[in-house]
């Protein structure tokens, strides 16, 4: 868990850096994907900060498994998925200043959009899920059926316009993301003090006394 807080942390201070390093980068109005683009004057910054991202959400996911499997398996699809937009990055936005090259080589900006949206809607059942559990405080399996109807609602209301956000809107919903892996995460760490509790009080329980 303090590794994926420190790669969380690590984003937000690497894309910080990598919007000064490329003049002309707007940060409350280009998405993260546009800093690490082919093409862009040093993309380095915005490939680091995704790749970060992306080990955040690798290291998170089996970690939860114990917790709640349906929103383990989640997290570490959206970081397969997040692996891959990182992998394969977006052309350059024609006309920006920090662009050195313009974009092309569609099926890369295609291959990316597809990774980014595979990433929201893991995402999207995850954090679905993950209420649910929080909400209930147990799991049923039959639940990952209504977290699944969930997240492809949102997903199908918001797919489209995941694409075309501004730079603040998809900040914001990054800081959701992690702020709810958060909660996840906590969840999961109190789940396994209280069993240890338990398994402590069963063993003191069945020991022989004197």
């Amino acid at each position: 868990m303090r590794l994926a807080a420190v790669l969380a942390l690590a984003f937000w201070v690497l894309i910080t850096i990598g919007g000064t390093a490329n003049p002309g980068y707007l940060q409350y109005e280009q998405y993260v994907s546009a800093l690490a683009a082919r093409g862009a004057a040093d993309p380095w910054w915005g490939i680091a900060a995704m790749a970060c991202l992306t080990g955040s959400l690798l290291v998170v996911g089996p970690a939860l498994r114990g917790w709640n499997p349906f929103v383990a398996w989640s997290v570490t699809g959206a970081g397969a998925g997040m692996l891959v937009a990182t992998a394969v990055p977006i052309g350059c936005p024609p006309g920006e200043r920090f662009c050195t090259t313009p974009g092309g080589a569609w099926p890369a900006d295609i291959m990316h959009a597809a990774a980014v949206l595979v990433t929201a809607a893991a995402l999207f059942f995850a954090l679905c899920a993950g209420l649910i559990q929080l909400w209930r405080g147990s799991w049923r399996q039959r639940d990952s059926l209504i977290a699944a109807f969930a997240a492809a609602t949102a997903l199908a209301v918001t797919g489209y316009p995941l694409l075309t956000v501004t730079g603040l809107q998809q900040r914001l919903m990054i800081l959701l993301v992690q702020l709810g892996l958060i909660a996840a995460a906590a969840a999961a760490r109190g789940e396994e003090k209280r069993r240890e509790r338990v398994l402590a009080r069963q063993a003191a329980q069945s020991r022989p006394t004197a």
